[in-house]
């Protein structure tokens, strides 16, 4: 999942001369990057962990999370029976999974990995799925309520998505 809380793939150009798939790039160029996207490390639809021992450092992240310029949910991190457990909202277009989620400095760092529901938006970007990601959560040192969110395709050269997300107030009585 990008950072701005939809499914996303690497910046591509528009489609240009040249281009078999319409990203804009000579086609041995594009075929040098669909062999390192098809190489690179996978994850599974099914059988990943989302969760890591409940902890102090882990507790703090637990919140409904969302993108302030959207107001769209980017993040669900819960708490039940001693696990921290990480979610992406339901999405029409793909699915998100987790795996390996573990505190690190401070830090809530995970595995993820979106899976296409619908046809790619772009025939180049069928395959991103599964292909696996690090992310990064680290809370603000001045804002507990505003996360940074950083994901990479680690290996492929790209400059990380970078996204801020905002915990939504708790709702209801206790």
């Amino acid at each position: 999942m990008g950072c701005d809380g939809r499914a996303s793939a690497p910046p591509v150009p528009p489609g240009g001369a040249g281009s078999q798939t319409g990203t804009g790039l000579p086609p041995e160029v594009e075929a040098h990057v669909a062999r390192r996207m098809q190489a690179m490390p996978r994850l599974s639809r099914e059988g990943n962990d989302p969760t890591v021992a409940a902890s102090d450092e882990a507790r703090a992240f637990v919140g409904v999370w969302y993108y302030e310029e959207t107001d769209e949910d980017g993040l669900v991190i819960t708490e039940s029976q001693g696990r921290i457990r990480l979610e992406a909202p339901d999405q029409e277009e793909a699915t998100t999974v987790y795996n390996n989620v573990r505190v690190e400095n401070e830090r809530l760092v995970y595995d993820t990995a979106f899976f296409w529901n619908i046809e790619p938006p772009h025939p180049f970007m069928a395959d991103m799925n599964g292909m696996r990601m690090r992310g990064e959560l680290a809370l603000s040192a001045v804002d507990p309520d505003e996360m940074e969110v950083l994901e990479v395709v680690e290996g492929m050269g790209l400059e990380p998505e970078r996204g801020i997300l905002r915990r939504r107030p708790a709702t209801g009585g206790g």
